[in-house]
């Protein structure tokens, strides 16, 4: 299970803003699997990426004279781990492990963003919430593109 009450990983915004666990609103779980990749690899270095980059972003808003971030807190917790004794998981261990992670996070009261990693990671995330709040929820998944083509259903 995922490490809740501490994390060395770098924090999403960067660590001025990073609270402790308890007064986080939001919660960032990061996701770094990479197993039914069918086209380039390197999807498992994203959450890392996403972290690194989020350093540069302003957490000041302009039109609500407010540091949202700040306010609202959030934390990163350490990564869901891809391997067990050395080993990748598979795909139903890591739907399985990604949604009692998410569902730990979730009865704790977070609002939860999961970061990937592949397409994959999102069956776990989707699962947990339907399993806490039935159909009422909605999903937000960002993607370099729409993976809408015939061949990809």
């Amino acid at each position: 299970m995922t490490a809740i009450a501490t994390t060395s990983v770098l924090p999403f915004l960067g660590s001025e803003i990073v609270p402790d666990y308890p007064q986080a609103r939001i919660v960032i779980l990061p996701i770094p699997y990479e197993a039914t990749t069918t086209y380039r690899r390197g999807c498992k270095n994203g959450p890392a990426a996403l972290l690194e980059a989020s350093h540069q972003l302003e957490d000041y808003d302009e039109e609500l004279d407010r540091e949202i971030a700040s306010e609202v807190g959030i934390y990163t917790v350490e990564p869901i781990a891809d391997t067990r004794n050395g080993q990748q998981v598979s795909s139903e261990e890591m739907l399985d492990i990604t949604q009692k992670t998410v569902e730990k996070l979730a009865r704790d009261g977070k609002f939860v963003i999961g970061v990937g990693g592949e397409h994959s990671i999102t069956t776990g995330i989707v699962e947990a919430y339907r399993k806490i709040d039935g159909d009422d929820f909605t999903v937000v998944q960002i993607d370099a593109h729409g993976d809408l083509r015939h061949e990809y259903e």
